[in-house]
């Protein structure tokens, strides 16, 4: 294991695009946007190890409002915000997020490729912590352990490990490195547990599902639009409450969950509609509604239309067309 270690004031670490183009080279990603006026580093103590990479930097604020970025994340990272980082408002792989940061709910967890564009809202002078782990070196059964961002969480046992990683990057012995991926091995396995926790503690990850989840939720449904999903099935297989699951699918979609499926048991409706002769009460099961009248009022709700006369409508349009 090799350590590089390094401490620096401003006047020595701040040189430019040059140094801001090396650490986004090793990173593996320029950033795709930056303000006008980047907050200016005024201290930072860095660690290189095989493991991880760790940076705890202390920045101003060169103009007036937040602090805005556009960034691919490249590596797994976990973030402390330490001091004077107030909120995080953002777009997470779409999904807008609204998470305070203040306090002890200070924490983030942000897996490789999910990309962020928005801003954080800071005082003049703010100081936080990223420790980006190195994928490559992770034993492999434990590379794929943290999949979702945690935005905005409480851990004692993670804060206390930070702080006492940023003690150790001013010990430039030549234990350090083992320590420091000693350290990792035991954040990987809180970090892994929190993304799994049903409600993290103290979490705003914004009421937004991961990509994967959202995913799994929506084929779950789609596979088996005739049947009887429950909001307690769509939970599990996210693995998350109830309550939270809900909260969390109307925010990516702007529907709950269940308008999301009854739309798409009409979507189905319709094509069966529009390419079959089946009788409407058959369609009506098919779809997933209790019988023909359950499916005549839905449909008429959202189409303005009886399912027959839909049918008729169109049958007759594309008669006309053919005829042409």
């Amino acid at each position: 294991m090799q350590q590089i270690l390094r401490r620096t004031k401003e006047s020595r670490f701040v040189a430019g695009a040059g140094v801001r183009k090396l650490l986004a080279q090793w990173r593996g990603i320029a950033p795709i946007a930056l303000n006008p006026e980047p907050p200016k580093l005024v201290s930072a103590a860095t660690a290189n190890t095989t493991a991880m990479r760790a940076e705890f930097l202390r920045k101003r604020k060169q103009t007036i409002g937040p602090v805005e970025f556009h960034f691919v994340q490249p590596k797994l990272t976990l973030c402390w915000f330490r001091h004077n980082v107030n909120r995080l408002k953002a777009k997470i792989d779409g999904r807008g997020v609204d998470v305070p940061l203040a306090g002890k709910s200070s924490l983030c967890i942000i897996p490789e490729g999910v990309e962020f564009e928005g801003g954080f809202d800071v005082q003049d002078v703010f100081a936080y912590a990223r420790i980006f782990l190195i994928r490559d070196r992770l034993p492999e059964e434990y590379r794929s352990l943290v999949t979702a961002p945690v935005l905005g969480f409480r851990h004692d046992a993670l804060t206390r490990g930070l702080a006492e990683l940023s003690r150790e990057l001013s010990i430039q012995d030549n234990v350090f490195p083992l320590m420091a991926d000693g350290w990792m091995l035991q954040a990987l396995a809180h970090m892994a547990r929190v993304t799994n926790a049903r409600d993290p503690v103290g979490a705003g990850q914004s009421g937004g599902l991961a990509p994967w989840q959202l995913r799994r939720a929506m084929d779950f449904m789609r596979a088996d639009l005739s049947g009887n999903i429950s909001l307690e099935q769509l939970a599990s297989v996210c693995d998350l409450s109830v309550n939270y699951f809900a909260r969390a699918f109307k925010k990516c979609t702007g529907v709950p969950p269940h308008r999301w499926l009854v739309e798409m048991r009409l979507e189905k409706a319709e094509d069966i509609l529009l390419n079959t002769k089946t009788p409407l009460a058959e369609v009506a099961l098919a779809c997933g509604f209790a019988d023909q009248s359950h499916l005549t009022k839905t449909f008429v709700r959202a189409t303005g239309n009886t399912p027959g006369a839909w049918r008729r409508e169109r049958s007759i349009g594309r008669a006309l067309s053919d005829m042409d």
